[in-house]
């Protein structure tokens, strides 16, 4: 399956009497679903709130699992495929001289499910509101990745492609920092699939409901929610100058909108993330095809960088009317750079873009 194609769709089901089987289907793209169907999270149907209540879980299969580790000085991910509540023994232990803390991360790819005794209801309870985090893996085995260096105005630019770029999404949990990208992870039930969250009050080691209301005294294991999926890549290695030293997502988002605009791509098809890959002297910047397996626009953009990066000045030069301090819809801002709203700046992203193509 390729463009076009949903080869990544989850299904919230409405397990209860009160919706007649097959009325009222419920899906979404696995990368917004680990959001927005996430236990403790309300959906709207039908003019009517539901609250997921659990993972769904088929016999004898898993869910896909990895321990992952974010290097506190230079950002590295670090993935590593295992099962729920297992760990993998022969992994990193530390980078930059710090010491590596490992979590879960749990692809829930049967779907998620309310509870039955759950009632529909026509008034907004109160709801936790997740983020996702884009990250950037690196080229599955390093296979066909193309390496190209141009040069715009005296500063030399390095450009990878592959169409086996990993990605990762994952679900910050609750009480997330915004220089961490990750919080509170969610306490699975390795049996049910039922999720503890802030508003089901379940205490780790007690019994508890499975979504069929019966009872269930799996252990409850931590690990936040996530979303692997292979696409095309390019990742374009920037020089670093004085002006941006943090805040890249600036540069990033604006790239972005830049790419949109001067391929005339449809914006929700075009994906990006810093690439923290321990290597300081870059802002790595990681642009790929949202659609599952990509479908050829990132690959297109290679010989374009330079009237990219001039839309992308564009975008930011102020016509949108937001101060350089901050950001607007009309610059930078959009559905999946939520947790950035408050840090990225217009402002920096004119500056560094500007610079960059100085000649």
């Amino acid at each position: 399956p390729r463009y076009g194609f949903p080869v990544y769709t989850v299904p919230l089901e409405l397990n209860t009497e009160n919706v007649l089987k097959g009325s009222l289907e419920l899906q979404r793209d696995l990368r917004m679903a680990i959001t927005e169907y996430a236990p403790g999270a309300q959906v709207v149907a039908n003019g009517k709130y539901w609250k997921p209540y659990a993972l769904k879980k088929e016999a004898d299969r898993g869910w896909p699992t990895y321990d992952f580790a974010i290097c506190d000085k230079c950002s590295k991910k670090y993935f590593y495929k295992t099962a729920l509540g297992v760990q993998v023994q022969d992994r990193d232990i530390s980078c930059c001289g710090h010491t590596l803390h490992y979590k879960q991360v749990l692809i829930p790819q049967f779907g998620f499910i309310t509870k039955r005794t759950d009632k529909e209801s026509r008034k907004m309870r109160e709801e936790n509101h997740y983020h996702s985090t884009l990250m950037f893996e690196g080229f599955l085995d390093n296979k066909q990745v193309e390496n190209n260096q141009i040069e715009i105005n005296g500063k030399s630019i390095i450009v990878q492609y592959s169409p086996n770029g990993e990605m990762f999404a994952i679900n910050g949990g609750t009480h997330v920092r915004r220089e961490k990208l990750i919080g509170m992870p969610f306490y699975i039930c390795e049996i049910c699939g039922f999720v503890n969250t802030p508003d089901t009050h379940v205490k780790r080691d007690s019994e508890h409901r499975t979504s069929t209301n019966t009872k269930c005294s799996g252990r409850l294991l931590p690990a936040f929610l996530g979303h692997y999926f292979k696409s095309d890549a390019l990742v374009i290695k920037l020089p670093v100058n004085n002006i941006v030293q943090a805040n890249q997502e600036s540069i990033l988002y604006a790239i972005i909108e830049g790419a949109c605009k001067y391929m005339e791509i449809d914006r929700r098809e075009i994906g990006g993330a810093i690439w923290s890959n321990g290597d300081n002297k870059h802002i790595n910047i990681t642009l790929f095809d949202t659609i599952p397996n990509g479908a050829g626009h990132v690959k297109r953009m290679q010989p374009y960088l330079k009237n990219i990066f001039n839309e992308a000045l564009e975008k930011v030069n102020g016509t949108c009317g937001c101060g350089v301090e901050t950001c607007c819809y009309g610059c930078l801002r959009n559905y999946d750079n939520q947790i950035y709203h408050d840090i990225m700046s217009r402002g920096v992203a004119k500056e560094y873009l500007s610079w960059l193509l100085k000649e």
